[in-house]
């Protein structure tokens, strides 16, 4: 594998993935490990640590159309009546969900694009550590208004909200605000309530 991994520079890969994606309008692992007149994908992942990385590094990250995305989306959807950014990474016959934020600023956006939320009623479920706790996805609009909302109990008017307390109230956890805000604090400087007399 080591002398094999060899007969390639960086460059010659990266031109691989480049004419892959030229000739088939389409580039996947799957497809990838197919093509019988490039390496294959197991030495790309090993040069440069990751499918995603390559991509980029060869330019073909930002050339991926949002409609290719949206049909891959809608496909794994139609395989596995499901949808969760574990799964999709998972499979190897559609781009990456990594890809999916890149063209769409989030998963949740991607989603939303190809109209897979009202498919299954909101409850699009997120995978966690722990397999047999599921939590569904909420919009910002929601999650601002669940603080909000919070923020007016008379046990929470006058104290900062830890994401701790947020997730012992509401069941929401900090990972689902990291998604849709970036950072908990950034989360709590939108959703914290106007004062009085401020507009």
């Amino acid at each position: 594998m080591a002398g094999t991994e060899q007969r390639y520079s960086n460059e010659d890969m990266l031109e691989q993935l480049r004419d892959h994606y030229k000739r088939n309008s389409k580039i996947t692992r799957s497809s990838f490990a197919k093509d019988k007149a490039v390496c294959s994908s197991s030495i790309v992942y090993m040069r440069f640590g990751s499918w995603n990385n390559a991509l980029l590094k060869a330019g073909i990250g930002n050339k991926i159309t949002k409609e290719a995305i949206i049909k891959d989306l809608k496909d794994h959807y139609s395989k596995n009546r499901k949808i969760t950014k574990k799964s999709f990474d998972s499979d190897k016959t559609v781009c990456s969900a990594k890809i999916v934020e890149l063209k769409f600023g989030s998963w949740a956006n991607g989603i939303k694009a190809a109209n897979l939320r009202n498919n299954i009623k909101e409850k699009i479920i997120i995978e966690l550590e722990n397999p047999k706790k599921r939590e569904y996805l909420y919009t910002k609009g929601e999650l601002v208004g669940k603080y909000k909302r919070l923020k007016k109990q008379m046990k929470y008017k006058n104290v900062k909200i830890s994401s701790e307390d947020f997730y012992k109230e509401t069941g929401i956890t900090i990972e689902q605000i990291i998604n849709s805000f970036g950072d908990w604090e950034k989360f709590c400087r939108i959703a914290k309530p106007l004062k009085s007399g401020k507009k």
